[in-house]
């Protein structure tokens, strides 16, 4: 039997797996790489995301608390707990409103906030939502909401998230514009569409300008009694102090320009169709710079909107009426430390003895009877009446320097555009 011949080679055999192995381990070592940069990709995320909301937390709570501060700014929150709205004596030109010091604030040690004892008057905390704002008044030129007149303020206002780590703070600027919303202060102390339909014993007096009555429509008859007077000429509204200007008595300080006999002087205005082509709400838009929903939703704020026939004695700022209104005597409405705006959506009877300190604007028919006084400006939006009647004194008081307190009624303050800040 032939046994069969091997032959062995002369070089080494060759391995066999070691590429399938090298590949493995490549594969390994890529898919350990990945899973190391996949799980610190989703720690990232989760780390942006728990960042993202605690940020939307503090500046949810910072807006909470600019929402809350421009009501408190307009006088209809009750932060001191006297049962009344906070007015602007409250705080408008009070220094207590200061940045709060870091005690007052809370920590990311000690998330909560401070109490209302560690808490300077002027100060108001959210504990509900980790938020607080302050007022800084500047009167320093070039300094942010800078003013003078303590009618202007920065708003501040800063949040928290729940556990502290985020915190936001927003400003703006707060202020009260002139009379009627940002409107300006009517210059007449009679104003309507229609014809000036002044009659019986009206007297008007205005010791500020050279004007009484500006009306849209023609000029109608008057009562033998009709009187208006103005400021001596060549005399300023400086050389008289406030009590002397607003004087009742006709006889003081003052010279008769229009009567009923000689006729209408150069103080009335008529014919006018700047004023009888616009619409009510356009006419409207003139004195207020708004429209009637966003005045009438002021009054709402301040819980002064009324029916028709409801009492207004002893009312102030804004004051919408849904309705005729009646005004008898023995009634005050308004005073000279706080004026009035009363809007009557219907038609106003003014009875004598009634007393009126502020604007009266009148979208209805306009009755006035006996001896009442109004102290500011009328504004009849009806074009087919208009008129003054009976022996009523109108004595005109502008907003401003010598007049009114300005602000204007309480409730009116809003923020400036513009102004709005988040760092």
């Amino acid at each position: 039997m032939r046994n069969p011949i091997s032959f062995s080679s002369p070089y080494p055999k060759a391995q066999q797996g070691m590429a399938s192995l090298l590949t493995a381990l490549a594969l390994m070592i890529t898919l350990t790489i990945i899973t190391f940069f996949t799980a610190k990709i989703v720690l990232n995320d989760t780390r942006v995301s728990a960042n993202h909301y605690r940020t939307t937390q503090a500046i949810q709570a910072a807006q909470a608390a600019l929402d809350h501060g421009l009501a408190y700014f307009k006088g209809v929150v009750d932060t001191d707990g006297d049962g009344i709205a906070d007015g602007d004596a409250d705080f408008v030109g009070a220094n207590t409103f200061t940045i709060p010091a870091a005690n007052q604030q809370p920590t990311e040690t000690n998330c909560t906030m401070p109490t209302a004892a560690n808490t300077p008057a002027g100060r108001v905390i959210l504990p509900d939502t980790l938020g607080m704002f302050w007022f800084n008044f500047n009167t320093t030129a070039g300094e942010p909401c800078s003013d003078t007149n303590g009618l202007q303020a920065e708003l501040v206002t800063r949040g928290w998230s729940d556990d502290c780590t985020a915190q936001r703070t927003i400003s703006v600027c707060v202020g009260y514009g002139s009379f009627g919303l940002g409107g300006g202060s009517p210059k007449q102390p009679f104003i309507t569409r229609g014809s000036v339909g002044a009659f019986g014993n009206a007297m008007i007096i205005n010791r500020f300008n050279n004007s009484s009555i500006w009306a849209g429509g023609s000029a109608s008859q008057v009562g033998n009694a009709f009187e208006t007077y103005l400021r001596p000429s060549n005399t300023l509204v400086g050389d008289y102090t406030n009590a002397q200007l607003i004087d009742a008595d006709e006889s003081q300080n003052t010279q008769e320009v229009s009567n009923g006999d000689a006729g209408f002087g150069i103080d009335v205005v008529y014919g006018d169709p700047t004023l009888a082509n616009k619409t009510t709400d356009e006419f409207f838009a003139m004195f207020f710079n708004s429209t009637k929903d966003d005045v009438k939703g002021v009054a709402e704020l301040l819980d002064q909107v009324y029916s028709d026939g409801a009492s207004l004695d002893g009312e102030k700022g804004y004051v919408w009426v849904e309705g005729d209104a009646t005004v008898n005597a023995t009634t005050t409405v308004g005073s000279l430390d706080n004026p009035v705006v009363l809007v009557i959506d219907g038609d106003l009877t003014l009875n004598g003895g009634a007393e009126i300190y502020g604007i009266v604007y009148v979208t209805g028919e306009l009755k006035m009877t006996g001896t009442p006084a109004i102290y500011g400006s009328v504004i009849a939006e009806d074009q087919s009446t208009g008129g003054v009647g009976g022996t009523v004194d109108l004595i005109y008081v502008p907003y401003g320097s010598h007049g009114f307190a300005d602000p204007s009624a309480k409730g009116g303050g809003t923020t400036i555009p513009g102004t709005w800040r988040d760092w």
